[in-house]
């Protein structure tokens, strides 16, 4: 039985929301789903009705095609948003975190960010994956308990699933055995997040709990080719392909398959989970077991959505990974019956279109010398009527964006871009299992390790680019929806 409560902000009790990680891929799929509240909720013939009425998460609403909604997640008076990048300080140092926490004096913290890093990263670095995670999972929880925050909702990642293990699996299996071998430094210190929230819990009644995404990609993703993850990856090295007039390898058999969630759905539901999910437990926001893709079917999608013509070949000499980490949305269904993910098969092909609209200015692992090819693609695809109403998307808001990611910070709109998939809704096969971040292709066996900062992480394969350097300005997005600057604390070295 999954318990919810509602906590509504007021003016005598406004809300401060702390996002760590803000500008990561997830972190501005929060900003905007909170600014566009009914972007890709695309009607399914029927008038959605009562678009701003029931608040309970479990109500269904038939109108809109997520069947949910989208007031649960849309902005409310008397809330501020206030969203972390990289360089407001080093969530490893203490006293950085606590100066930022007796700053922004957050009520409630959505903690996103991590060190991260690809496959051969990992096995290289174990030790420096656990203890700078460890450090900064640490850091939050005890800035938040010491402060008064009244939840904290932490993402954690699929590889802390059992390596060995019987699938689906659920919430309570998480512990049950040692993680795949790759990234078990990672994986453990996500896994303490989970033990650390279930203690602060018990001992002094915080509010701290957990959720679990499954395979997240979307706009803002993390495109460099040495150290992407899936999706992202095959994207890039699809249009290198076709640029390029040759076929399309792909490493390993083809044959792992994953659950996959766009960073729209996942901040939706994270948001969800924040206002209304109650319990020790975590939840994994994830589509159902059914919903599970392999890598050669991801990589026909990919194809189809960039129209390449030519042959798919599979590099069998390449590790596949591990082969499945199979999870359930048993509990996820009773929290939010009737959501509705984004079919994968038309994410990626939005995710495609966002690639080559935006690679001259905010695709991280971008070739310069590819600039102008990735534009005549867009272009011609475009001509050729192939993105259909892709355009028209809110996902073109942040096209208006100068500048490379970081920049969004200092643009009035402040939204991450829409687009992308979450899995579901393929008419093809429906597996039973799932890729890992090696399963890609073109990634150098290790990088080094000061490279390693990230804003975000949702899986083992990281997302975007590390950052370090001098202060700047966090954004805090109060009641009326614009965002204000305020200055933000920065430490030495590097910093998340």
């Amino acid at each position: 039985m999954v318990t919810t409560s509602t906590s509504v902000p007021t003016a005598a009790n406004p809300h401060v929301i702390l996002v760590t990680g803000g500008s990561g891929m997830v972190g501005r799929a929060i900003a905007h789903v909170l600014d566009h509240p009914e972007s890709d909720l695309l009607k399914e013939g029927n008038d959605p009705g009562n678009s701003g009425g029931n608040k309970n998460p479990g109500a269904k609403n038939q109108g809109f095609r997520h069947g949910a909604d989208p007031s649960l997640w849309a902005r409310r008076p008397h809330e501020k948003w206030v969203f972390l990048s990289s360089r407001d300080g080093d969530l490893r140092n203490a006293e950085h975190v606590r100066g930022i926490f007796e700053k922004h004096k957050p009520t409630h913290v959505i903690h996103l960010a991590a060190m991260v890093g690809g496959l051969f990263r990992n096995m290289r670095c174990q030790a420096d994956f656990y203890n700078d995670n460890s450090a900064i999972n640490d850091n939050i929880l005890r800035a938040a308990h010491q402060t008064g925050v009244k939840k904290v909702i932490s993402c954690l990642s699929t590889c802390i699933f059992p390596d060995k293990t019987t699938y689906p699996i659920d919430e309570t299996m998480i512990h049950n055995g040692p993680p795949h071998s790759s990234n078990f430094g990672y994986a453990y210190a996500k896994r303490m997040v989970d033990v650390s929230s279930r203690a602060y819990r018990d001992q002094y009644g915080c509010d701290f709990t957990t959720v679990i995404p499954t395979n997240v990609y979307g706009p803002h993703d993390n495109f460099d080719l040495e150290d992407s993850h899936v999706i992202p990856g095959l994207i890039h090295r699809m249009f290198l392909t076709i640029d390029d007039k040759r076929d399309f390898d792909v490493w390993g058999t083809g044959a792992p398959r994953r659950q996959f969630i766009h960073s729209h759905d996942l901040a939706r539901l994270t948001i969800s989970s924040l206002r209304h999910y109650q319990g020790a437990e975590p939840i994994i926001l994830s589509v159902s077991e059914e919903d599970e893709f392999s890598i050669k079917e991801v990589a026909t999608m990919v194809g189809k959505s960039m129209a390449f013509k030519g042959k798919f070949k599979f590099d069998t000499t390449k590790a596949d990974g591990q082969f499945k980490k199979t999870a359930a949305n048993t509990k996820l269904q009773e929290f939010m019956p009737g959501y509705k993910f984004i079919p994968l098969e038309e994410g990626i092909r939005e995710s495609a279109h966002w690639f080559l609209k935006n690679y001259a200015t905010k695709v991280r692992g971008r070739k310069q010398d590819r600039v102008e090819a990735a534009r005549k693609m867009f272009q011609a695809l475009e001509a050729a009527g192939h993105w259909g109403t892709l355009g028209d998307l809110p996902s073109d808001l942040n096209s208006k964006c100068p500048g490379g990611p970081d920049e969004i910070r200092d643009a009035p709109w402040v939204a991450a871009s829409s687009g992308g998939s979450g899995g579901g809704g393929h008419p093809g096969k429906r597996g039973r299992s799932g890729p890992d971040a090696s399963l890609s292709g073109g990634s150098k066996q290790a990088r080094d390790s000061d490279a390693a900062m990230q804003d975000m992480d949702m899986d083992e394969a990281g997302r975007g680019a590390g950052r370090t350097g001098a202060a700047t300005a966090a954004v805090e997005h109060s009641a009326d929806g614009r965002p204000r600057r305020s200055a933000a604390s920065s430490g030495p070295g590097r910093s998340y």
